[in-house]
This record gives structure tokens, C-alpha cells and sequence, in this order.
């Protein structure tokens, strides 16, 4: 019969079960939203639709290219203000003098597609997207050619694989034109979408492309825009002072958690078709990842902070063993930050196991690819 403190034991041991890994990962950790505007590489790639797909499905492609990991595929938000809401798992510190996190792209030289970036702090601590959002302010955004709370609406074409019609709040209006000699899927408009029409809101910057026929260059802004410029290059990096309210009054946040990014731009640019910022992983400039030492499954045990790093293939199991050989926590390893070293994909996470009797076990880490066992304290 089990005493009351066995009993006791047994019921922080599976609470912790469910709540103590944490994932430590500088990078994406979920994708909120995905709404791209239509565009040409809608529908056919980053990422493709088949049909009967749901938003659901969508959004679970675009959340195996973007979570936890950088530059491994690329998103495409479409024409002007498609876009898409990322979080992390922590929140990004603003810190002083200097940029806070990193926006990757697939710019390169005279290419730049710029995205506007906003930011948001969850100060309601739901762990969502729904408190206020603050505009980086780029160097365009003082720009008298910069329009604020700009709105578009894109019609779904009919026949389906028609040119896509635009009005605007400004009494214009367009076409996001098909190029069907490099892209000649059915629809140019998401097909996961059921509405006959998609309205966006936010800035628009001007155009800098220019060009013709087969020869066109499009020149990246200063600083403060996504897919502007290539990501080694410190224009791809963005302060969290840089934050503005509605007002475009800088307006000071010490920390954020989720990050939205719309395309920029509305332009046709010939044969390269139109303006769409594409995004390839975010990153916050002050996290560090564990450097366990191996390419291989390991674990690692922080005694001070009672933490045990583990890096694994996902679906690997880990136990903990006391001193008796009986088991007292076991957790399937998943999420986390998606380690790339050419060979399989590893994850590593942050296990707390300061819930534990102070004491000796046993971690072991197993899974097909064989086992590994290490002493904790």
C-alpha cells in the first residue's frame, strides 16, 4: 500500500511529466497565423497546396518549415499584406543599444521584397497574439511616399486561374498578373481559403524596383524591413526600439513575444512577377543554444540549476531511475530546436528537474537509433 507521501510523489511526478520541458529555442517556436495575399508562387510552392487541404493543413506545412529552426525552406506571404504571425517560447529581451532578434529572408542583392514587421508583448499572459501591435518603424516609414493604414481587397478570379483583381482604400485598383511561362498553377488565389475575397490592413511602402523586359533590380531600404536585405548582412537584424504605436509615436516595450510580418510592397515586376516577401525563420540575437559537445543523442545535467539538456531524434524516449531502480519521470522527446548535423534530425530541450528528491538517479535516453544513460544529482 502506497504511504501518503508516495502517493504525493507520484502526483507531482506526473504533473511535471506534462509541465517541466521547456524548449529554449532562439527561434520560431509556433506559427499563429498564416494569411498570405495571392501571388505566383501561392498555391504551387512555400508551401504547395493538394487539394482538400484545410487551413489546418497549411498551416502544419509551414510550421515543419519555420519552428525551430532557420533558413531550412522558405514561406512566401504573397503580394502586398500577406502575412504571417510568429511566436516564441520566451520572451526576446530589448536590449539596450542594440538589435534583439533577426528576421531571415531569401534577398540577395538588388532583390529585395521588403516586409514590415510589427511586434507584440503578451501582457495578458494567455500565451497569444491578441495584445496590442507596434510597428517597427523602418527607415521608410516617415516617408512621405509611406502610406499608413493602408487596405486592399483581392478578389477571387473567375475563371480560377484569371488574373486577380485589387481595389484599394485609395480608389485604385489592379491586377496581381499571372507568369504563367515559370508558374502556371490553376489558382493564384489560396485555395484552402473559402471567402471570396481577402482584406488586408497596415502600412505600404513605395516601390524602389525598377527596370524592364528581362533586366530589373528592386534595391533594399536602409534598414528595418524583412527580406530587404540578405541574411548576413546586419539589415536583416531589428531593435525592439524601433517600436511605434498608432500614432507613429515611439513607444518603449522591455520585452516581446510574437512577431507579424506583411508584405511591403505592391508591384509587378515583368517576368519576375510581383513584390512578395518571403521569410525562411526568425531569431532572438540574444539566446544561446547549448553546445553539448557531439552530434549524437547525449544528455547533459546542470547540477546548480537542476536542469538536464537533452539532445535526441524526436519520438526518443527519456527515464529517470532513483537509486532503487524504480522509475520516476519518463517523457517522449519532441518540439524543441531542430538541430541540423547532416545526418538525422536531433531536437534539444530543457528538462527541470528541480521536482526531485535531492538524491542520485539514472537518465536514460533511448529510442531505434539505440540508448544512452547518464548519473544525475
Amino acid at each position: 500500500m502506497y504511504d501518503f507521501n508516495t502517493k504525493r510523489f507520484l502526483f507531482v511526478w506526473l504533473l511535471c511529466s506534462t509541465l517541466c520541458v521547456q524548449a529554449l529555442s532562439p527561434y520560431a517556436h509556433r506559427v499563429f497565423e498564416y494569411c498570405p495575399a495571392p501571388g505566383q508562387f501561392i498555391n504551387k510552392a512555400y508551401p504547395a497546396y493538394e487539394a482538400g487541404e484545410t487551413y489546418e493543413d497549411i498551416l502544419k506545412k509551414v510550421t515543419k518549415v519555420l519552428v525551430g529552426r532557420k533558413e531550412s525552406g522558405i514561406v512566401c506571404l504573397g503580394s502586398w499584406g500577406g502575412y504571417i504571425v510568429l511566436g516564441f517560447d520566451h520572451a526576446v529581451q530589448n536590449k539596450t543599444d542594440t538589435v534583439d532578434f533577426k528576421v531571415y529572408g531569401n534577398a540577395h542583392n538588388n532583390s529585395a521584397e521588403p516586409g514590415i514587421v510589427c511586434v507584440s508583448k503578451d501582457l495578458n499572459g494567455n500565451a497569444l497574439p491578441d495584445d496590442p501591435w507596434y510597428e517597427l518603424a523602418g527607415s521608410g516609414y516617415y516617408s512621405d511616399s509611406t502610406i499608413k493604414n493602408y487596405t486592399c481587397t483581392y478578389y477571387r478570379p473567375s475563371p480560377a486561374n484569371g488574373n486577380v483583381l485589387w481595389k484599394d482604400n485609395l480608389g485604385d485598383s489592379g491586377y496581381v498578373l499571372r507568369n504563367d511561362v515559370y508558374h502556371s498553377q490553376a489558382s493564384y488565389y489560396p485555395l484552402w481559403v473559402s471567402e471570396d475575397s481577402l482584406v488586408f490592413s497596415g502600412s505600404r511602402l513605395v516601390s524602389k524596383a525598377s527596370g524592364g523586359g528581362t533586366s530589373w533590380i528592386s534595391p533594399p531600404y536602409a534598414w528595418g524591413y524583412a527580406d530587404n536585405w540578405p541574411n548576413n548582412h546586419s539589415g536583416s537584424d531589428f531593435d525592439i526600439d524601433w517600436a511605434v504605436d498608432d500614432q507613429g509615436q515611439p513607444f518603449y516595450l522591455d520585452e516581446i513575444h510574437f512577431v507579424r510580418i506583411h508584405t511591403g510592397v505592391q508591384d509587378q515586376l515583368g517576368w519576375l512577377g510581383e513584390i512578395s516577401t518571403e521569410i525562411s525563420g526568425l531569431e532572438d540575437l540574444h539566446a544561446t543554444i547549448p553546445d553539448l559537445g557531439t552530434d549524437k543523442p547525449a544528455l547533459r545535467y546542470l547540477s546548480t540549476v537542476r536542469q538536464l539538456y537533452v539532445q535526441a531524434p524526436p519520438g526518443s524516449c527519456l527515464e529517470v531511475f532513483n537509486i532503487q531502480g524504480v522509475r520516476v519521470f519518463t517523457q517522449e522527446i519532441e518540439g524543441g530546436i531542430l538541430l541540423n548535423n547532416g545526418m538525422e534530425e536531433l531536437v534539444l530541450v530543457q528538462i527541470l528537474l528541480d521536482f526531485l528528491p535531492q538524491n542520485m538517479y539514472v537518465a536514460r535516453l533511448s529510442g531505434n537509433w539505440g540508448s544512452v544513460n547518464s548519473k544525475i544529482r
